[in-house]
């Protein structure tokens, strides 16, 4: 495609998945994820809650009250043998965008940009006052107070 092009037509959000028992070796290289699914960002924002009910969706797929669950375990057919894999959910990786469309999040240039802790404020904050409040670009994991 044209990386020049002026709109977004062919702009598609990619789900991957993957497992956290998997050596880093492996999760660090393309064969380590596996495709779920593929959406058009033009039909994404058509759907009802858009990106943030796709996500939840995609989450009730892998982790269902009903049949299919990883939490309890899947039957998995590998080399002719069966297998039971279970698994449980641990995290979301993405790039800014796509985290702050699932999510439901401001982003970065938010008040709260960061999802996953209680004291982490935008840079637009006069923060210095506060001993508790980290800028974004904190790196020392020690100082961050995470949501439970």
């Amino acid at each position: 495609g044209n990386v020049l092009r002026p709109d977004a037509g062919r702009l598609v959000l990619a789900v991957y998945w993957s497992l956290k028992e998997l050596p880093e070796y492996i999760r660090s290289r393309s064969v380590g994820w596996f495709p779920f699914t593929f959406i058009r960002s033009k039909l994404l924002a058509r759907l009802p809650g858009k990106a943030s009910n796709f996500a939840a969706r995609i989450l009730r797929f892998f982790f269902s009250s009903d049949n299919f669950n990883m939490l309890t375990g899947v039957r998995c057919e590998v080399n002719s043998e069966d297998i039971f894999v279970k698994a449980k959910f641990c995290g979301i990786l993405g790039d800014e965008k796509a985290l702050k469309e699932s999510l439901g999040v401001t982003g970065s240039s938010g008040t709260k940009p960061c999802f996953n802790c209680k004291n982490i404020g935008s840079k637009h904050n006069d923060l210095s006052d506060h001993d508790y409040f980290v800028s974004l670009d904190c790196s020392k994991f020690s100082d961050l107070d995470l949501h439970t």
